[in-house]
C-alpha cells in the first residue's frame, strides 16, 4: 500500500506567516526566553519532569477535593 500526502506543501514549514499577531510575539514575547527554558529543562530531564506534573495534579486535586 503506497501512503499518499494528502496535505497541501504550506502546512509545515510554510513561507509566509498566516497568523496576524507580530513577529515579535506581542504580549508573550517578554516571557517567550522562559517559555524556552521550560520547554529545553523538560527535554532534558523528561522523567523528572514527568514525575513533577503528576504530583501537582495530586497536590491540585486534593486541594480541590478538601474545599
Amino acid at each position: 500500500m503506497i501512503m499518499k500526502n494528502r496535505l497541501p506543501g504550506d502546512v509545515f514549514g510554510g513561507k509566509e506567516r498566516r497568523s496576524g499577531r507580530p513577529a515579535d510575539g506581542g504580549a508573550v514575547g517578554p516571557a517567550a526566553k522562559y517559555f524556552r527554558s521550560v520547554e529545553e529543562t523538560i527535554a532534558e530531564h523528561p522523567g523528572l519532569s514527568l514525575v513533577a506534573a503528576v504530583l501537582a495534579g495530586i497536590v491540585l486535586a486534593w486541594w480541590i477535593k478538601r474545599r
